[in-house]
């Protein structure tokens, strides 16, 4: 299954140069997958990887970076820019302009499929 997101909560399109995004999924709500699920990021209007320089192309259930927040809950950040030391290892850089995320999910679990499970938005905040 592969969502994908291309506007923030506000429905505007997802543009590095002007704003910061993240996702958190509440404690226990990341995508139940069988397999795997991951983040991968694309440019606009290119569609490439987004080359940058800590090589990451895709962020997910098998990053060994990934860290949970103190309430258990799981951020994961889509910006141009370090989002600091602290968070970088949850950071999936993006272009200085236009793109778009897919998330991929290998074997989604049956609440995935059905729709019962609801993915949450896209937020963005100023740089």
């Amino acid at each position: 299954m592969y969502p994908g997101f291309q506007k923030d909560q506000n429905g505007e399109i997802l543009d590095g140069s002007k704003m910061n995004y993240r996702i958190t999924f509440k404690k226990g709500k990341l995508p139940n997958a069988k397999y795997f699920w991951t983040f991968t990021m694309y440019d606009l209007p290119n569609r490439f990887l987004v080359k940058n320089t800590i090589e990451r192309y895709s962020i997910g259930s098998s990053s060994n970076s990934l860290k949970q927040n103190r309430d258990g809950s799981t951020t994961i950040y889509f910006q141009s820019k370090s989002p600091g030391k602290e968070k970088e290892s949850n950071w999936l850089p993006s272009p200085n302009g236009p793109f778009y995320t897919i998330l991929r999910i290998y074997g989604p679990s049956d609440d995935i499929l059905n729709g019962n499970y609801q993915l949450p938005q896209i937020i963005s905040s100023p740089k």
